[in-house]
């Protein structure tokens, strides 16, 4: 009898353990449990799901019932689930605009959204969730912070907080993130001092989707100023906010040139212009370009040069163009001493295992925009002009530029050659395509092999006239 009644006993202590790590749900009406937060003064949590939906079920058994969530919700919130596919649910979905699951809101006293919350969360993000919460609360809710927001708010305490409580995905926060950069105060925009600020800076420039003049110029003009008036660029400010300024630059001409928007792509060459030379650091120089960085990091000649370029755009305007610019280029530009270092390094034994391979590919990499640009300009200036003696000279001797720019590029230094000796200057491309191939040779690299065999290829190919 001992027995039966110690597991009866039992029984009643896992089914209270089992209550206590749960939400206490409403098992009323939406309109009575919206009346029972009102009575007693808490938010209205609204757990919207539906039969089918997996994510749902994994918070119901994974995160609702933890007793970390349990003691913040029964003490704070009173709480109802919603299928959103039957009864109620049907019509109070389409009030709330609910178009995923799960979909969780608080909601105030008078059923307007504090808080929203789409899709799976673990216990650490669902908490972070709910710290949100609070921060959302001291502005009257999400629903409230929006229409501040949309009537123009311009506190950057209130616009951060708004950032923050939107949903990653949500497309208000570009706008949000850009309203944000234009409301700081040239004093903490600048502030090389506050990581913090730093931070907030750099990540609301990573979701900022439009090019923005008043912001854009206005501190393209502003570092100038400072830089002009002896400010250091520290490295944290430099990483964090001006190399993001320049990346997100880049994304913009990339957008403007490949899809063509000439009045976009008019206005960041304007910006690129007012960008202070003395910020030389986040600067590459026209013949150093590479991917990752990219054009963001370019001089104007060259933007002008790369859009006429991709979009066959005033052929006479970029042949004319172009003779000046490479005349600048080739002066500027000491990239075949570099490149003997580059090479220098790789001529070493390989004692560390695939370090020299590691090094090629890091190397490869250098100066490939600047390479194939030059390249592609080149044939294109070949293509738009009179194939008369100065013209050929010109487009050998560019060529034969672009191919030095960085052997390591191989089959760009074969598109080199194979220009030149369409100019009729055989030798020339030879002589160009010898050189790499003795550079390769000299190399201790993995498939250097398979490389020279690539350059020789274009060796006869040119002598056999078959380009």
């Amino acid at each position: 009898m001992k027995k039966v009644f110690f597991f009866i006993a039992l029984i009643f202590v896992m089914t209270g353990t089992l209550r206590a790590q749960n939400i206490s749900f409403e098992h009323g009406t939406f309109s009575e449990a919206l009346t029972k937060a009102k009575t007693e003064n808490k938010l209205l949590f609204v757990d919207f799901y539906t039969d089918w939906c997996a994510p749902c079920k994994r918070m119901a058994a994974e995160v609702f019932t933890l007793p970390s969530i349990t003691s913040i919700f029964n003490d704070r919130f009173v709480a109802i689930k919603v299928n959103a596919e039957k009864g109620e649910g049907i019509e109070l979905a389409k009030k709330y605009k609910v178009s995923g699951y799960p979909t969780m809101f608080w909601l105030n006293p008078d059923g307007k959204i504090a808080y929203t919350v789409v899709g799976y969360r673990n216990e650490a993000d669902f908490l972070k969730e709910i710290e949100r919460i609070d921060k959302s609360s001291e502005f009257g809710g999400l629903e409230a912070m929006t229409q501040q927001f949309r009537n123009g708010a311009s506190d950057p305490v209130f616009l951060l907080n708004f950032y923050n409580m939107l949903p990653e995905k949500d497309p208000m926060r570009a706008k949000v993130a850009l309203q944000y950069l234009n409301s700081l105060p040239d004093n903490q925009l600048f502030d090389q001092e506050n990581e913090k600020t730093i931070a907030n800076i750099s990540d609301m420039l990573d979701v900022v989707n439009m090019f923005d003049k008043k912001f854009f110029y206005h501190y393209a003009e502003e570092l100038g100023k400072r830089v002009d008036g002896g400010m250091k660029i520290s490295k944290s400010y430099s990483l964090g906010v001006v190399f993001s300024v320049q990346l997100k630059i880049r994304d913009f001409l990339n957008a403007a040139i490949s899809k063509p928007n000439k009045q976009l792509f008019e206005d960041l060459v304007t910006y690129q212009e007012k960008w202070p030379n003395h910020a030389y650091k986040n600067r590459d120089g026209d013949a150093n370009l590479q991917n990752g960085r990219g054009i963001g990091f370019a001089s104007s000649d060259f933007l002008k040069l790369q859009y006429m370029f991709v979009n066959d755009d005033n052929p006479a305007m970029f042949t004319q163009m172009l003779v000046p610019y490479m005349d600048r280029l080739m002066q500027d530009s000491s990239s075949y001493s570099a490149n003997k270092k580059l090479n220098t390094l790789l001529n070493r034994p390989d004692q560390k295992g695939g370090f020299n391979d590691m090094l090629y590919m890091l190397f490869k990499g250098h100066k490939d925009i600047a390479m194939k640009s030059t390249i592609d300009w080149v044939d294109y200036f070949w293509k738009n002009s009179p194939s008369d003696k100065k013209t050929k000279q010109l487009v050998s001797n560019w060529a034969f530029f672009a191919g030095e720019l960085n052997p390591l590029q191989s089959e760009l230094v074969v598109d080199a050659a194979i220009l030149i000796n369409r100019t009729g200057d055989k030798k020339r491309a030879l002589e160009l395509l010898d050189e790499t191939i003795t550079l390769f040779n000299k190399t201790v690299i993995k498939n250097k092999d398979r490389i020279i065999k690539k350059l020789e290829n274009g060796k006869r190919d040119i002598i056999n006239k078959k380009v």
